[in-house]
């Protein structure tokens, strides 16, 4: 009854959403002219599109995936630069609980990876090799046990070593500050 009432008070009314008016192709910077506005009804959704009057938010953004003209613009199609930006590399860590905080993990923290010694193996004389890294996704399920992957930016020229040292299962991560948000 109360959804029915909602729809006969909604029936009519309408509000102004961004429209991609060009083709633009992902890392593409958003422009004024591939935005229009256009009139949508209000109805419950689980869509979102950005309101017509934040169109000054959104000019010089960057696609973050190809957007259709006529698409609705909604606020997962953009960002302030693509990941990674220049310079940086993504690298995926499978850990196991033992290997990272009990702490949830959020993008924007900033973490170590620490490379450790074999099972068994005793701690090494001299400081760890480690590399600074900043979470971009938090940990996810894999489908091998109880290890999670972690998403980690670093600077590009670490990301070999960081992907070979993680590859061998003798890595742990050290948070070292929490993200904003």
């Amino acid at each position: 009854m109360l959804a029915a009432v909602y729809l006969v008070s909604t029936l009519g009314q309408t509000y102004e959403a961004l429209a991609v008016t060009n083709d633009v192709s992902r890392g593409s910077v958003i422009t004024p002219s591939d935005l229009g506005v256009v009139e949508l009804p209000i109805t419950p959704s689980s869509l979102e599109p950005v309101r017509a009057d934040q169109m000054d938010e959104y000019v010089g953004k960057v696609a973050t995936a190809d957007l259709k003209k006529g698409q609705l613009l909604t606020r997962s199609g953009t960002a302030d630069e693509l990941e990674p930006p220049a310079g940086q590399s993504v690298v995926g860590i499978a850990l196991t609980p033992s290997q990272m905080p009990l702490q949830a993990l959020r993008a924007g923290d900033s973490v170590r990876i620490v490379e450790t010694p074999a099972a068994g193996g005793e701690p090494p004389a001299q400081a760890p090799f480690t590399i600074a890294a900043t979470v971009v996704s938090p940990p996810t399920d894999t489908a091998v046990g109880d290890q999670k992957v972690v998403d980690v930016r670093v600077a590009s020229s670490n990301a070999a070593a960081l992907a070979a040292r993680a590859a061998t299962g003798r890595v742990a991560l050290v948070l070292d500050s929490t993200g904003q948000g």
